[in-house]
């Protein structure tokens, strides 16, 4: 293969940048490319199925189930054969990450950034005209669903041809500025993005913005924010003004929910509190803000705001029959509140740290759901440990802050 000097860019998607590899060496088609690049990796290496598939939209690492190591040496090989920079094509993948954003949501990784794999398009990828015309090529951050308006021209991405009104999807006609009708994208005509889809567009490529709770985070606890935010919602009936809306009054909002849940767990609850766990006020919650990728409360804003408000909770006297502080969490739930390990909770049970407000089997092991604690008892562990090492992020969550 020839090295024909073709620039790369960092913001480029994979498939983006691989159609234009394969059509700078003369490739109609991107099926053609694929076999050549198959074909030659496999003169060093036995035939596995699905190394490189042929279609565009599988092409991307984390597609791969079983396959994905050689994937990537295939993409390393074509960097060699085209006599790149080591890593510039892979470093562009989609790639397999071990966080989960829920027990349903795996993420994906790229450049330093773990997000949903739910967040990608699967279907059409819309462009915006203006940036078609500086560079054309098509940028990772347009494959993202909630990014809708174009951060740098602030316009409104262009899902529909303007000509025959089909979708714009280059991976289906393997042409990234132009539809098959023949339109060009980059004569299409842009409207003004609104306020909301300007600021969450925004909210998930740049790296800082002022005024608004996630513009301190970095990309990925922006995007486990979102994904909690979400967590029970479809991409068909996710409201943007919203989500802009619901965060321009954080963590207000999200407090008020929580003294709800109390008042209304108060007046409906048919045990004491303390037979009554923390999931009974809650639901779940602590379980789903506990499952983003980080636990440390710098970076995880939804547990930091759930800790404030039990802390405040925890603070007032209860009457006679008890409080919100004497209800029950367990192992897991001690785990989020510290943000620490499990193994951790047992250590401190073991040391006499935490104690045990239920009865266990002798001689058996604690389980790890079983509620056991009293919710006062973790909470003042917490502000006790502060400064051991138990967690060096949360130093402020005595007084309620971030």
């Amino acid at each position: 293969m020839e090295n024909l000097n073709i620039a790369l860019y960092p913001d480029e998607s994979l498939e983006s940048c691989l159609l234009r590899l394969g059509q700078h060496q003369g490739y109609d088609r991107f099926a053609h490319f694929a076999e050549e690049c198959l074909c030659r990796f496999l003169e060093e290496h036995e035939a596995v199925s699905g190394a490189l598939p042929k279609q565009l939209d599988r092409i991307n690492v984390y597609h791969a189930q079983s396959s994905h190591q050689l994937r990537v040496r295939v993409l390393r090989q074509l960097e060699t054969d085209l006599q790149l920079e080591p890593f510039s094509i892979l470093k562009l993948a989609l790639t397999r990450s071990d966080t989960y954003f829920s027990p349903e949501q795996r993420a994906v990784h790229r450049m330093g950034v773990d997000f949903p794999q739910a967040v990608l398009r699967t279907n059409n990828t819309p462009i915006c005209p203006q940036c078609l015309r500086h560079s054309p090529y098509i940028r990772q951050r347009w494959e993202l669903l909630p990014y809708t308006a174009c951060h740098i021209h602030e316009c409104e991405l262009l899902n529909q041809c303007p000509e025959c009104g089909k979708s714009c999807d280059f991976k289906y006609s393997e042409d990234i500025t132009h539809c098959d009708c023949g339109f060009d994208f980059r004569d299409a005509q842009t409207k003004p993005a609104n306020e909301a889809s300007l600021w969450l567009s925004t909210i998930l490529v740049a790296t800082e913005v002022e005024g608004n709770c996630l513009g301190a985070l970095d990309l990925s606890a922006r995007f486990g924010f979102l994904s909690w935010l979400l967590r029970s919602r479809t991409e068909s009936d996710v409201d943007i003004q919203g989500v802009y809306d619901y965060c321009r009054e954080w963590p207000k909002n999200f407090r008020s929910e929580l003294k709800k849940a109390i008042a209304k767990a108060d007046q409906t609850r048919i045990k004491p509190w303390q037979y009554t766990s923390l999931d009974d006020v809650f639901g779940t919650t602590l379980r789903d803000c506990s499952r983003l990728p980080y636990q440390d409360f710098k970076r995880n804003i939804v547990l930091s705001a759930l800790f404030d408000e039990l802390l405040s909770a925890v603070s007032v006297l209860g009457s006679k029959s008890g409080g919100l502080g004497d209800v029950l969490v367990s192992v897991l739930d001690a785990a989020a509140l510290l943000s620490c390990s499990t193994n951790r909770i047992y250590q401190l049970y073991e040391q006499g740290e935490v104690k045990l407000a239920t009865k266990v089997s002798l001689h058996s092991k604690l389980p790890s759901y079983l509620p056991a604690f009293t919710l006062r008892s973790i909470v003042d562990t917490r502000l006790a440990l502060l400064g051991t090492g138990l967690n060096s992020s949360a130093n402020d969550c005595a007084q309620g802050g971030l």
